[in-house]
């Protein structure tokens, strides 16, 4: 394996493990804290819708209190004067004030009044199920040592309202309360309508007949929303109003779209940095380290060769430059070895005496000359000499004499 595919390699194994230590961060970290977001948002519109029905429940108080402190309220429930259900009990403050039930009773449980209104239709109809439980109320205040408005939510056989018992004072608040005033406040859809315009939130209300719970419920979670709950829960503890409503996902979809995108991002960015990384080693380290291979192939048949330097001041070039050097190093001790190698080839050809040819060239020029006129169907001719007497010479004369015989 070349070292271009190895560091291939190592390049793409490093961006498979961030890309996945990025992706397991972004679901494991990122992912889980928009889900956490997603639902306190999902809570912070469900709590804004039951402040909204627990603001309409106040302002019903207010005007209840405000309504039974002007004094004649006080005075009718002591004597039932009929002046006061004529100017103050009509149809306009049904209407005007949005109301669909008024009663008016003392502590001994006398209904001293006591009338629905639709508001729509304007005509007068019996809460049955109201009235059967405002002497239990009444009651309660009555216990009371220091008398409270009791007040909350209650299903009639038309539609949930708002209930507000108030006690009855005089206008400056002091004495004994002579009894209270009951009334009620529709939740229509005029009323849904106009609470989701406050808060922003679309949702919807139902009837808890049977348990009661506490608190926000996530009745179903899916990829694309929440359906959550929020129990108010009713007068007298039973058939409790639903507020439901569903959220949709958009911080979690959005968020995962998100990082999805991120994702691709990141792996598009390093396979281009890894693209980037492999040209730039192919040109800085492959293509010179290249050169060198291809230069040591060469030297085995030939020492004449030279690496090329470029003016790159960096590690590559600096082990180029010294390989030039020991290139160069080789070649002076080649060309000494070359001469040293001739000298050599050339005094065991010669005889060191007389300085002609000695037997071992005589035999490779005959081989040669052989094979040459055996080609060209030539003859050879060899002619050979002898000194006669020339040891006497030697003993006559001695040795040193007879060498000089022989090179002359």
């Amino acid at each position: 394996m070349s070292v271009k595919v190895k560091i291939g390699v190592i390049l793409l194994v490093l961006l498979s493990l961030f890309s996945l230590i990025n992706f397991g961060v972004q679901i494991g970290l990122i992912h889980p804290q928009l889900v956490k977001i997603e639902q306190e948002q999902a809570n912070a519109n469900i709590l804004r819708v039951k402040r909204a029905f627990e603001r309409e429940l106040n302002d019903l108080e207010k005007f209840s209190k405000d309504w039974g402190s002007k004094g004649g309220a006080y005075f009718f429930i002591k004597d039932t004067n009929a002046t006061f259900v004529e100017s103050n009990l009509g149809i306009t403050t049904y209407k005007n004030n949005d109301l669909t039930h008024i009663a008016l009773l003392n502590y001994e449980g006398g209904v001293l009044f006591s009338k629905s209104v639709d508001l729509e239709s304007s005509k007068e109809y019996q809460l049955n199920s109201l009235n059967e439980k405002i002497n239990q109320l009444v009651n309660k205040i009555s216990n009371m040592p220091m008398k409270k408005t009791i007040k909350g939510y209650f299903l009639t056989e038309r539609t949930p309202i708002f209930v507000v018992v108030t006690p009855v004072f005089k206008t400056d608040d002091r004495g004994h309360s002579s009894g209270v005033i009951v009334m009620a406040r529709p939740i229509n859809d005029n009323l849904l309508l106009k609470i989701s315009a406050e808060t922003g939130v679309l949702f919807e209300i139902s009837i808890n007949k049977t348990n009661k719970s506490d608190g926000i419920i996530f009745v179903e979670k899916t990829l694309e929303k929440y359906h959550l709950r929020q129990e108010l829960e009713g007068l007298f503890g039973v058939n409790s109003i639903q507020i439901n409503m569903m959220h949709l996902r958009r911080i979690a979809q959005e968020g995962m779209a998100s990082l999805e995108t991120i994702v691709w991002v990141n792996i598009t960015s390093f396979l281009v940095l890894f693209l980037m990384v492999q040209f730039l080693i192919s040109r800085m380290i492959i293509k010179p380290v290249s050169a060198m291979i291809q230069t040591a192939k060469k030297m085995r048949s030939n020492l004449n060769i030279e690496l090329d330097e470029d003016s790159k001041n960096d590690e590559v070039s600096e082990m180029v430059s010294e390989l030039n050097f020991m290139i160069e190093h080789i070649q002076v001790q080649n060309h000494g070895l070359i001469k040293s190698n001739e000298k050599l080839n050339e005094l065991a050809r010669i005889d060191p005496l007389t300085g002609l040819f000695n037997r071992r060239a005589l035999d490779e020029i005959l081989d040669k000359e052989w094979k040459r006129l055996f080609r060209e169907k030539k003859p050879l001719s060899v002619i050979l000499c002898d000194i006669d007497f020339f040891k006497k010479l030697n003993d006559k004369y001695g040795h040193q004499k007879g060498d000089e015989a022989l090179i002359a």
